[in-house]
């Protein structure tokens, strides 16, 4: 028996890609204005109970299927490296190698100042990230970060935005995004 937990970044891809084919799930899941909104609809359910989530975590669910629903185009297909925080940063903190960022830096830090308890702005801010990205973003990362949206999730996306992700804090040679745990001891998403 298999006790290993569904990785979220996969899951999500997967649900995403059969939702492109459901039109009218996707208009609705778009027009949902609450993570508890989204929970009426049955793909939001589906893709809750593909997701290592808890009952209590309903809302998380509805939340990255809202978001998900914004998404036209996965950039992980062409970048999967590029996190979304290094798409909208400035590139790096050095100034003479940076360009105009897609998300300022008064914006960004209202972003991760999001606190993963209110559901609600967090799927807000989610949403208006993945518009200003005009829909292309990296579905797995998306889904990784939703679903584990806690501190070390925000740190991770504040040294990405500035493309400084190998001084990041625990960010040695043999651990990469993907091969780092999910949580930290005492994290709850």
């Amino acid at each position: 028996m298999n006790d290993r937990k569904p990785d979220p970044a996969i899951v999500a891809r997967d649900w995403w890609r059969d939702l492109q084919a459901d039109r009218a799930a996707m208009a609705k899941l778009r027009r949902c204005h609450s993570p508890t909104e989204a929970l009426f609809l049955p793909a939001t359910l589906r893709l809750w109970r593909a997701l290592p989530l808890s009952r209590h975590q309903l809302e998380r669910a509805g939340t990255l299927a809202v978001a998900l629903a914004h998404v036209r185009q996965d950039a992980h297909e062409d970048a999967p490296n590029r996190s979304i925080a290094q798409a909208i940063g400035p590139g790096s903190l050095d100034t003479k190698h940076q360009h105009e960022p897609k998300l300022s830096q008064v914006r960004f830090r209202r972003l991760l100042l999001t606190d993963g308890q209110d559901e609600a702005a967090l799927m807000t801010a989610m949403v208006r990230l993945v518009r200003m990205l005009r829909g292309t973003v990296n579905v797995p990362d998306l889904a990784v970060s939703i679903v584990w949206w806690t501190d070390r999730t925000r740190q991770r996306w504040a040294f990405d935005y500035f493309n400084a992700g190998s001084a990041r804090p625990g960010a040695g040679p043999a651990e990469t995004d993907e091969t780092a745990p999910a949580l930290a001891a005492g994290d709850t998403p």
